[in-house]
């Protein structure tokens, strides 16, 4: 797919490096690859509805990122001994939440919504992270870019209408993570990967237990791109 003369020389470096770690790291095809790393970096039009797509990235900055952590810690604190939202030792329960927070907080950015930094519940939440619409949304995080949208509990979306996945930055190549570190304060991009109905993620889902417990998973080819959920 060729690039235009508006695009900036950045951008295009940007876009063909999404492209190939979409295409082969995460499997896509290469028309998939391209149309998704055109809709992050460069901006493109949606044949669907005529509308323009934007990039949907949001930086973390280091004030951004010490509220979210302080939230994590006020969400961990009230958790008991028996809940848990994680299912591998790789990842504590305060990582867990840090990880969710940030894409909670990139979608309400994009969205104009507001969403809840602080509270857990006696049980954990209902699955509903936040309303797009007056739809129920879930919001999934992973950290590398071009991750599956993965769903660990099938009952977490019991309340909820529409998936959102938001991903990071870090690269399954070389296997290095740069957003873990919780005394790490540099800016971090996340990025807006698309939606799916629950009904379409249970269709289309996989099931899989890599070692780190039993979850479903799809992959961001199979997400809607537009902005919101519809």
């Amino acid at each position: 797919m060729a690039l235009t003369h508006k695009d900036t020389a950045a951008q295009t470096a940007d876009y063909e490096e999404r492209a190939a770690i979409l295409e082969y790291d995460a499997g896509m095809p290469r028309a998939d690859a391209e149309r998704l790393a055109r809709h992050w970096c460069l901006g493109e039009l949606d044949g669907s509805s005529g509308t323009l797509s934007r990039p949907s990235t949001v930086t973390l900055t280091a004030a951004v990122k010490e509220q979210l952590l302080a939230s994590a810690h006020g969400r961990n604190d009230q958790k008991t001994l028996a809940q848990t939202r994680r299912q591998s030792d790789a990842w504590t329960d305060l990582e867990v939440d840090y990880l969710g927070l940030k894409g909670e907080y990139v979608i309400a950015q994009l969205s104009g919504e507001s969403f809840d930094e602080t509270s857990y519940g006696a049980g954990g939440d209902d699955g509903v992270d936040i309303w797009i619409h007056g739809r129920p949304c879930a919001i999934k995080t992973n950290h590398r870019w071009g991750g599956y949208l993965l769903v660990e509990r099938a009952h977490d979306l019991r309340a909820v209408s529409h998936i959102l996945l938001v991903s990071g930055e870090c690269d399954a190549r070389d296997q290095q993570c740069v957003c873990r570190r919780l005394d790490d304060l540099s800016e971090e991009r996340w990025h807006y990967a698309g939606w799916i109905q629950v009904p379409r993620f249970w269709d289309d889902a996989t099931y899989a237990n890599w070692g780190y417990g039993d979850r479903w998973w799809v992959p961001q080819s199979k997400l809607d791109t537009r902005r919101r959920p519809s």
